[in-house]
């Protein structure tokens, strides 16, 4: 029955390196998000203002 949780537990990425890994999609997706829509939306007010 131990066995089954420390499975689970190492299933959902908890402790250690592993948890910050679940991070990573959720950043990247940040990342995207910035280069195709706030950057522009920046730079076109930018232009609009100058």
């Amino acid at each position: 029955m131990v066995e089954v949780a420390y499975a689970a537990d190492a299933a959902a990425g908890t402790g250690g390196p592993g948890g910050l890994m679940s991070f990573l999609p959720l950043v990247l997706i940040f990342v995207v998000f910035y280069f195709l829509l706030i950057r522009p939306q920046q730079k076109k007010a930018k232009e609009h203002q100058g």
